[in-house]
């Protein structure tokens, strides 16, 4: 049952961590992954702070990021991703993220998005199988890159022993962020922001 409970975790940890602040965890700016977690015992809450180089505009990079149809390609697990509630100005939306986790049932997310175009996508659980799960996106021009950055502190509904939170952010993150970096690259229809 831990075992399925851990798999349900990591599946929604994936989900959310496209469409999801902290610190004093230094990170260097480089085109592999970079990842650092921390643990708060009283909060029971897990810190999390990546970051990638990608050689792609801003604008690539943010359409990978905002776009429903992009997020299975960069996600593990994600069987769609589904816009429900958006607002007319394209400053806000609510997603739905349907996970299909191997060899059990498949469960959902609803998670609430802000954006600032081309520059930040924060995000708040609104509902799930997580207990918290805020932060957000930072995209940064740096000459003919994008520093892409995350943070997020999230907590789980469920007893999941912290070390094996800890290696599936290690295990994970670095797969999610060289796919995001993958798909900026490729990316031809990206909008002007």
């Amino acid at each position: 049952m831990r075992l399925i409970r851990f798999i349900m975790f990591r599946a929604a940890l994936l989900a959310l961590c496209l469409t999801q602040s902290m610190s004093g965890l230094a990170l260097e700016a480089s085109d592999e992954p970079t990842i650092a977690t921390s643990y708060d015992s009283k909060a029971d809450t897990t810190q999390i702070r990546a970051s990638i180089v990608i050689k792609a505009s801003p604008k690539a990079v943010w359409f990978t990021l905002s776009d429903c149809d992009s997020a299975p390609k960069v996600i593990p697990d994600l069987e769609s991703c589904k816009v429900i509630e958006r607002d007319p100005a394209s400053r806000w939306d609510i997603r739905e993220h349907v996970i299909s986790p191997r060899l059990l049932p498949r469960f959902k997310t609803i998670v609430r998005n802000e954006f600032t175009p081309c520059q930040r996508l924060k995000f708040k659980l609104l509902e799930g199988d997580l207990r918290l799960s805020d932060g957000s996106w930072t995209l940064k021009a740096q000459g003919d890159t994008t520093l892409l950055s995350y943070e997020a502190v999230i907590a789980t509904k469920i007893s999941v022993p912290q070390f094996i939170i800890t290696q599936s952010i290690e295990t994970d993150f670095p797969k999610m962020l060289k796919a995001i970096q993958k798909t900026s690259l490729q990316q031809t229809k990206a909008p002007a922001c």
